[in-house]
């Protein structure tokens, strides 16, 4: 029997967001990294740990 590796935390993270916010067919809102770290979201328990730029997550603080 083999076992799948387990995904790491972060991993697990970005593609809940990515689930949740990423639309492909967005023309013009970016990547989904763009989208996830536009989200809206505050009430989401993954709000704070979102995948967010350094940049952005400097200003967001």
């Amino acid at each position: 029997m083999t076992t799948k590796p387990r995904a790491s935390m972060r991993d697990a993270i970005n593609a809940k967001c990515k689930e949740c916010v990423y639309d492909p067919y967005a023309k013009g809102l970016g990547g989904w990294r763009e989208q996830v770290a536009a989200c809206g979201g505050v009430n989401c328990p993954l709000y704070a740990v979102r995948p967010v730029p350094r940049a952005r997550a400097a200003v967001d603080g």
